[in-house]
C-alpha cells in the first residue's frame, strides 16, 4: 500500500488509521509509573559568608542546613509513596548533603 498523501488524507482518512497499531505494544503496558521531584537545590544555596551552607527553602521559617534538608526530603517520600526519585537534592558542592543523603 502506499503512503497517502496529504490531499488523500482529507478525503479518506481511512487508509491511515488503518495502519495504525491497535494498542500499545504489551513491553509498555506493565511498566511502572515514576514520579519524582527535581529540586534544583543549587538555586536554593545561600552562598551568604555570614550564613554559609545553608539553603533558603521557600515556606521554611529559617534557612537549613544539609542534615535538616535531607530529614525534609525522607518526611517527604515517606508521606508520598508515589514519588520514587529526588533529582539535584543538595548544591553541587554539597559533599556532606549527599553522603548522608
Amino acid at each position: 500500500m502506499t503512503k497517502p498523501t496529504s490531499e488523500q488524507d482529507k478525503r479518506n482518512p481511512a487508509p491511515a488509521v488503518a495502519n495504525a497499531p491497535a494498542a500499545p505494544p504489551k513491553d509498555t503496558l506493565m511498566r511502572p509509573i515514576r514520579i519524582g521531584v527535581n529540586c534544583d537545590a543549587n538555586s536554593l544555596f545561600n552562598t551568604d559568608p555570614k550564613d554559609p551552607n545553608k539553603y533558603e527553602c521557600e515556606g521554611q521559617k529559617a534557612p537549613l542546613n544539609s542534615a535538616q534538608l535531607c530529614d525534609w526530603y525522607l518526611k517527604l517520600i515517606s508521606e508520598h509513596p508515589l514519588l520514587t526519585f529526588v533529582e539535584d537534592p543538595f548544591a553541587e558542592n554539597d559533599v556532606e548533603g549527599y553522603r548522608v543523603f
